[in-house]
């Protein structure tokens, strides 16, 4: 879920945003990649995120489906 559609159905969220790169920093074609992780305020659950970066993002956004799907808590 993004923070607006949680938001309007009834979820009291928290986000939290972070700049990581795609490898290990010295090595060469690194890019940024711009992670936001949306979570219920009342109990820690993972419930969206989003990625944006200049290369394919797909396994991690499994990654965020995963903690979605076993309900993966946040510490608020």
């Amino acid at each position: 879920m993004t923070e607006r559609l949680a938001k309007d159905n009834g979820y009291d969220v928290i986000t939290g945003y972070d700049k990581i790169t795609t490898r290990f920093s010295i090595m060469p074609n690194t890019k940024i990649l711009h992670v936001k992780l949306v979570a219920d305020k009342t109990n820690g659950r993972i419930i969206g995120g989003q990625i944006v970066s200049g290369e394919p993002v797909a396994a991690r956004i499994d990654l965020i489906t995963f903690a979605i799907q076993r309900e993966c808590t946040v510490r608020i």
